[in-house]
């Protein structure tokens, strides 16, 4: 324990004396305006001149016998600062933080070798102070460089006012007048996302949602303000895809979800439009270019904030595509406007959804299937106690629509199949929706069965017959006798697609739903009729009628 003592104090003077340097070199740098992601750089090169300094004593001393010991220290310094320039310059926080842990952890070494108190127990201590330490600065860096950049775009925001900005654009719309209001901030913004520079690029395009906020919340004529924001965030959003700024183009989409929602939440269904009209179109223009692909593990920790950003990286949280961005903020906007009753506004939502639901179907973006697929039963949820029957109708088609993608794009099982859950969703929505919604759900079904059947996917014709034969129940069970003939006639077409197409299981599935439904008085003749009809398969194909029949009867069909 006496041992550790001296350790512990030398350390703590260390620490102290660094820690004093750090957080200086952070606040001079803030006031000068400096770029606060070298201030590794800066403890890296303070260890490299303190350490030629003790060299230069060696010389004068003639200690020869230390010389070459300390150049090689030397050495590493040197290392150690051109690794923290290179970190800095990738323009990452991880990086960003890394290099600040090198260079405080490098300074304290060399005063601790400069003071003749170099010992193991002391630089593990000092490497975990270190560590700690960095961490702390590069958070109070972070907020500093944040708060900067947000005073910066203050000077221009500060001043506008709701009347001047309508009259500005006003004269723009009619040719009279060529100043936009925003024309600063959005220059910034734009150069920002030129430069790389993801940190400003960010915390402007965040601004713009915060504008229209305070649009909406003044009063006079906001629909001139509101189309130009949605016009220079289609720009950005344009500028951020040519110059492949994955981040930039994904915070324009949030902003983009935001605007649509406060206008939602203000009950002003034409900007709802608009701002989803500006999605649908840049959705149109980046499937015609170039995408991009799901970041590695390695880039999305890299990109990673905090803890949080940590644990949804491990459990495949992370919206780390355009695509998947996009559906969210269409899911935001739509379930406000479902919400607020505003039909339109919400079936263009779901419009957009399911367009967006094809693409990530084409392109195995499970991710973006998944949440469109919560989305829409969301919105099932949110419609179920209202008179919009063309809505209902619109979500369970748009469902149809993603499963029959979903088979045309993997007719075989393979990971990045969905359809279980599809149909999973139709059933669930069938039920919220009650006795009424039947006939659209089975035909729904039926077409995803026909669909599965020509491509020769018995096990996913298998899936669906199972559901067609639940709302058979349920509609015979409510005295729906037309709806219940509507899904005997579902499994019969689908039935006979699988006998034609030799398929074993899913004929046998449907044998044995249609045996079960024989056994429902309320539609036994209806379950009759069609084994009757599927007679005729007897001569065209005697081994899979014989499964058929032999099914049937096995399954207690009447």
């Amino acid at each position: 324990m006496q041992i550790l003592i001296p350790d512990i104090v030398d350390t703590a003077l260390i620490s102290g004396i660094i820690s004093v340097f750090l957080i200086a070199d952070i606040l001079v740098k803030n006031h000068l305006k400096l770029d606060l992601r070298d201030v590794g750089a800066d403890l890296a090169i303070g260890a490299l001149v303190m350490q030629i300094a003790f060299i230069a004593t060696i010389l004068k001393g003639q200690q020869m016998d230390l010389f070459w010991n300390n150049i090689v220290l030397a050495i590493c310094f040197a290392l150690f600062w051109v690794t923290c320039l290179w970190l800095a310059g990738k323009r990452d926080a991880l990086t960003d933080m890394f290099s600040y842990t090198i260079g405080t952890f490098a300074l304290a070494a060399s005063i601790m070798h400069f003071l003749g108190t170099f010992r193991p127990t002391g630089m593990v201590i000092l490497l975990a102070y270190s560590f700690i330490l960095s961490v702390l600065a590069f958070l109070l860096a972070d907020y500093l460089r944040t708060e900067a950049v947000k005073l910066n775009f203050g000077k221009f925001t500060k001043d506008l006012q709701i009347y001047d900005m309508n009259e500005s654009y006003r004269k723009l719309e009619s040719g009279t007048g060529n100043i936009d209001p925003l024309q600063p901030v959005i220059d910034l913004i734009r150069g920002a996302i030129r430069n790389r520079d993801n940190f400003t690029a960010t915390v402007g395009i965040r601004r713009i949602p915060e504008i229209c906020s305070k649009v909406l919340a003044s009063s006079g004529n906001k629909a001139l303000i509101i189309k130009y924001l949605n016009t220079h965030l289609y720009q950005l959003a344009i500028l951020a895809e040519e110059e492949k700024d994955r981040f930039a183009l994904m915070e324009v989409i949030d902003s983009f979800g935001s605007i649509g929602k406060q206008c939602a939440e203000a009950n002003m269904e034409s900007f709802v439009l608009h701002t989803i009209e500006s999605m649908n179109n840049f959705f149109d223009l980046y499937c015609e270019r170039q995408r991009f692909s799901k970041m590695n593990i390695l880039s999305q920790i890299k990109r990673s904030k905090g803890p949080k950003d940590l644990v949804d990286i491990v459990t495949n949280k992370v919206i780390s595509t355009p695509m998947h961005k996009l559906s969210i903020a269409t899911g935001e906007i739509g379930k406000t406007t479902a919400g607020k009753d505003m039909l339109e506004p919400t079936e263009n939502a779901v419009i957009l959804l399911k367009k967006i639901a094809l693409d990530a179907a084409s392109n195995a973006d499970t991710a973006t299937l998944e949440n469109i697929r919560k989305v829409l039963l969301e919105f099932a949820r949110t419609v179920d106690n209202k008179d919009q029957e063309h809505l209902k109708k619109l979500i369970i088609y748009a469902l149809r629509d993603i499963g029959i993608k979903t088979i045309h794009e993997s007719p075989d099982l393979k990971k990045h199949d969905c359809l279980d859950k599809v149909i999973e969703t139709l059933k669930e929505i069938g039920d919220i929706f009650g006795e009424g919604s039947i006939p659209d759900i089975t035909n729904a079904l039926k077409d995803i069965g026909v669909v599965a059947a020509r491509k020769h996917s018995d096990k996913k014709v298998s899936s669906v017959i199972p559901v067609m034969e639940h709302f058979c129940t349920v509609a015979a069970e409510g005295h729906h006798e037309e709806h219940a003939s509507n899904a005997v006639s579902a499994i019969l077409e689908v039935c006979e697609i699988s006998i034609r197409e030799q398929m074993v299981e899913s004929t046998a599935s449907s044998s044995k739903s249609l045996a079960s439904l024989s056994n429902i008085e309320a539609v036994s003749v209806f379950v009759n009729e069609a084994v009757f009809e599927l007679g005729k398969y007897r001569e065209i194909d005697r081994e899979m009628f014989a499964l058929f029949d032999k099914t049937y009867r096995k399954s207690g069909g009447r």
